[in-house]
Parts: structure tokens; sequence; C-alpha cells
């Protein structure tokens, strides 16, 4: 059987945010998972980046972690750095560093900024999610199971058969906890329609 890489990840969650302007999701090759909508809310956001932000490199000791010396998926050291905040129109591009949850605007100005970037072909953002207030959050912290428009027929059947277990194991309905089709090209429009 082969290793676990994410065993260690129990501590955060990674996520995109989406709107108007970015609309990409995180993709592994040509695979298109279901996510979900999370309650903005009820998530606690610990870091945010720009782009990949390689997040499963970036783990704490349970020790560091407690102690707030290190924070999981966020910079802490082995060249890992946070971004440092601008005023508003002096915006220089900085790559490979991390955003405080304060400075979450400027993580998405700076990604915006990126799109033209030749090259740059992460063209979504990761936020890091405090996985313990996810779990205590849960059911409610979910809002909606979500798949992108141009997922595969067993990706959309697989998104279908979470939804229903989710619903089922927290004693929800569909009107409480939807199945949504995201489509990133009718951004300006309405990319989330019930499935």
């Amino acid at each position: 059987m082969p290793p676990n890489w994410c065993a260690d990840q129990g501590t955060h969650f990674s996520a995109s945010l989406v709107n108007r302007e970015l609309v990409a999701l995180y993709q592994k090759g040509d695979v298109f998972n279901a996510g979900f909508i999370v309650a903005p809310t009820a998530a606690r956001l610990l870091c945010a980046y720009s782009n990949d932000g390689s997040t499963v490199s970036k783990t704490c000791s349970d020790f560091r972690w407690r102690s707030g010396d290190c924070t999981p998926g966020c910079p802490h050291g082995h060249g890992d750095k946070w971004c440092e905040p601008y005023e508003a129109g002096e915006f220089v591009p900085q790559w490979g560093c991390g955003w405080r949850p304060s400075d979450l605007g400027l993580a998405l100005v700076q990604q915006l900024a990126m799109l033209d970037v030749p090259g740059n072909n992460q063209r979504y953002n990761e936020l890091v999610l405090d996985a313990n207030v996810w779990t205590d959050g849960l059911p409610h912290i979910i809002e909606a199971i979500v798949f992108p428009a141009y997922a595969s027929k067993a990706h959309i059947a697989a998104a279908r058969k979470m939804h229903e277990r989710f619903v089922a194991e927290f004693r929800l309905n569909s009107q409480e906890t939807p199945l949504l089709r995201y489509d990133p090209s009718d951004a300006a429009g309405t990319p989330f329609s019930v499935a």
C-alpha cells in the first residue's frame, strides 16, 4: 500500500476562494473532485496564498502547534516567509510567501495581478483553514457540496454519492445542504446552480 502523503495534514484543510474575477479551483492533473462551500463565519482562516502554497510540506509537531510556535500550512521557517503588507496604490508582487488572515484582501489583489504573468499556471489561490474549527462546526460549516461543470460523469456520480452520505449522516435535507454545480465560465452570471 502506498504511503498516505496527507497523513500528517490533520491540523488544517486547504480551500480556494472564488469570485467573479478569480474563478479557478485546485485540480490534480485532470481530476476535478467535488468539494465544499464553507460558511465563512464558521471557518477559521490560518493563512492564505495567492497561488499554490505547497502547504502539504508545512506541518507542525503537536508541541509546536499547541505552543503557538507554528501554524500548520503557513510560513514557519525553513525558507518560508510571510508576505509584507503594503499601502493602497503601492502594490509590489511578492512571490513564495504566505499572507496573514488580516491580509486576505491583499492576497487576492496579488492573485489577480499574477493572472497575467507569463508562465503562471497556478491560477487558483490556497486558503488554509483550521481543521479543529472545521470538525467542531460540522455539519453547518458546510453550506453545500459542489462539483465543477467540467467534471467527468464518474466524478459527478462521486459528488452525488458524497452529498447523499453527508445529508444522511447529519440528518439534513437537500435544501439545507444542496448539491451545486460550479461553472466558472459563467462567473459574471450564475456560476452556481442546483444539480
